[in-house]
């Protein structure tokens, strides 16, 4: 079990970049709850009141970069765990450097 926590973990983190992009996806076309504040919702909200077409971006233009901020961390996250489970990257980084 030890040697299988990493890889545990970056599946783990993996799906759950996963389960906040089917989240958001969902919100957006107005499948979410619509009583929550949430991402997806802010957005689905200013799409749906033509905030693109008035010039106003703050209104979706936060919320996008509220989520890119947390799939980059994910994503970082994944590959730091993934190089640290995978041992073939491992072995690529100390011949590169060599």
């Amino acid at each position: 079990m030890p040697n299988m926590l990493p890889y545990i973990a970056a599946s783990y983190t993996g799906n759950v970049s996963a389960a906040i992009l089917a989240a958001t996806s969902l919100e957006v076309l107005g499948l979410g709850p619509t009583r929550i504040p949430t991402l997806g919702m802010t957005i689905y909200y200013a799409i749906s009141a033509a905030a693109i077409l008035r010039g106003m971006w703050w209104w979706w233009g936060i919320p996008i970069v509220a989520l890119v901020v947390v799939f980059s961390g994910l994503f970082l996250m994944t590959t730091g765990l993934d190089e640290i489970a995978n041992p073939r990257l491992r072995g690529r980084k100390k011949a590169a450097a060599a």
